[in-house]
């Protein structure tokens, strides 16, 4: 009698399926989760990439109006700081380059741009560096990350 009765319960049980759907979702909640936090992190990793690449465009954009401005380093950046917004730890090197005969480019005599000759064609380079971290520290990957920018520019008047 009792086994008759234990079979049918098992069976009850077996047919029942009330609950599965939030085993389910307790299983998948934290997959989904991270998922999404995995996706808006590298939704804020391209944006920050882009502000970089943005500032050292703003840069050079500033650098490369005239041979005079070539050798404004502070004032170059300045422009991509302000580009910058709110990237952290945020970095500028401006470097003059110079076309040289054989096609390939030197950096430009150091002082001021009263040693810059004006039949030569010089280049404006901007590259910047700032410091993105995830909202999760994920395995593997570094924390922080850098994020960084680069634009070269012909000197317009010369």
């Amino acid at each position: 009698m009792i086994t008759r009765v234990l079979i049918q319960m098992l069976r009850a049980l077996h047919r029942c399926e009330r609950g599965t759907s939030m085993v389910e979702f307790a299983i998948l909640a934290p997959v989904m989760i991270f998922l999404a936090i995995g996706t808006i992190d590298i939704g804020r990793y391209a944006y920050y990439s882009i502000l970089a690449a943005n500032a050292a465009r703003a840069g050079a954009q500033y650098g490369s109006l005239d041979l005079e401005h070539v050798s404004q380093t502070t004032a170059i950046q300045a422009a991509a700081t302000a580009d910058a917004q709110s990237l952290a730890q945020f970095g500028t090197t401006p470097t003059c380059l110079v076309a040289v005969n054989n096609g390939s480019m030197t950096t430009c005599p150091p002082s001021s741009s009263t040693s810059l000759t004006p039949g030569s064609i010089y280049y404006v380079q901007v590259v910047t560096t700032g410091k993105f971290t995830p909202l999760f520290p994920y395995p593997g990957v570094p924390n922080p990350l850098y994020v960084t920018g680069s634009s070269t520019m012909r000197v317009v008047n010369q």
